[in-house]
């Protein structure tokens, strides 16, 4: 499935375009939030919160196709 994520803060480092920073890519069906942050490579402990819709996921919270969240990084990082 195709995802796109946003992020702010350090996690912009991870990005796979800039302007706005964010990085697409493909997850398994099934993926959960946490395959997400594994996939974009940044260590879960500098994500403190990831966002779909609004609303705060869990990591073990499933993603569809499509998905569009927002990585916002633990800002006593750097």
């Amino acid at each position: 499935m195709n995802i796109k994520i946003k992020l702010y803060g350090t996690l912009r480092e991870y990005a796979t375009h800039r302007a706005p920073y964010r990085w697409e890519g493909q997850l398994d069906d099934g993926g959960t939030v946490a395959d997400a942050v594994s996939s974009v490579g940044c260590p879960p402990e500098n994500v403190i919160r990831v966002i779909r819709d609004g609303k705060p996921l869990s990591p073990l919270e499933s993603l569809d196709d499509g998905d569009l969240l927002y990585f916002i990084a633990n800002l006593g990082i750097g």
